[in-house]
């Protein structure tokens, strides 16, 4: 059958819809399977449509004068081809992304089980020289253990808390990240990684990092002190507020949160007040 002009239009306008989506799919695939899944289901989808759609030979159909061919684009395949590309791509967020987030942790817990105890042993003493403010010898005993393995997550995060607690803040986050591209849902890697941009005053990363973290429920009370500050910062006040009354349910003698909470709610400044007043060390 021949082309009308208006099928003629459709093809050409499906063929670039298709070639816009494989340049996203090229240009944005390193972003996740998420943008993969999504976009290679649309250039799927649009293949199929233009196949549909476009003219197939037949026998020849002999018309008067008077008559002509006329085959309207069929309404009904449209819905129908809809609902399939959606039910897919609705498939693919039920099966496909879970099945990743469960690799993550199959991965975790076989590079749990494959740990050096040798390196882990070298961490641990690289600790109790941190703790004693020796971070030289603590680190290297922490490249010892890296030496040993490479991707070993305690040691990339102690040797990036080591460079954060003589605030040299690049360093540990290029730690930081070096650790989580091996384990990225090790929360207190991202956690660490928070710190570090709110100490250079990146709110914007820094909250991104912290609330990875608090999702990966790590339990330290600060984190919620940490979010409550990141959320002052940048004027949320609400979520602010929210964080610290957290942090106070963890710990209620948390008197600089209190000052905090008299400075973002003037119209309870006096109860917080007070109540740092009462927890104020003599």
């Amino acid at each position: 059958m021949e082309e009308s002009p208006n099928q003629e239009r459709l093809i050409k306008r499906l063929k670039w819809w298709c070639l816009v989506a494989v340049f996203l799919l090229a240009l944005l695939s390193p972003l996740g399977t998420f943008v993969f899944w999504i976009l290679s289901g649309t250039i799927t989808y649009l293949v199929f449509l233009i196949f549909y759609f476009s003219p197939r030979k037949e026998q020849k159909v002999e018309y008067s004068k008077h008559e002509r061919s006329t085959e309207p684009i069929n309404l009904k395949v449209w819905i129908i081809a809809t609902v399939i590309f959606i039910a897919g791509l609705s498939l693919v967020g039920v099966f496909v992304f879970p099945i990743q987030s469960d690799s993550y942790d199959f991965i975790e817990t076989v590079t749990e089980e494959l740990r050096n105890p040798k390196a882990d042993s070298l961490v641990d003493a690289g600790i109790l020289f941190h703790k004693r403010q020796q971070y030289d010898d603590a680190r290297r005993l922490y490249d010892e253990a890296l030496a040993i393995d490479g991707q070993n997550k305690y040691a990339l995060y102690n040797k990036a808390l080591s460079y954060y607690s003589q605030q040299d803040y690049q360093r540990s986050i290029k730690l930081c990240h070096a650790c989580l591209s091996y384990h990225p849902t090790y929360g207190y890697a991202n956690y660490l990684l928070g710190d570090n941009y709110l100490s250079i005053q990146n709110y914007d990363s820094a909250l991104i990092c912290l609330e990875f973290a608090y999702q990966q429920g790590v339990p330290d009370t600060a984190l919620a002190v940490n979010l409550g500050e990141v959320h002052a910062k940048k004027s949320n006040i609400n979520d602010a507020v929210r964080y610290y009354e957290e942090a106070l349910q963890q710990d209620s003698t948390l008197v600089d949160v209190y000052e905090r909470l008299a400075e973002l709610r003037p119209n309870k400044s006096t109860t917080y007040r007070q109540l740092a007043l009462k927890w104020k060390k003599p």
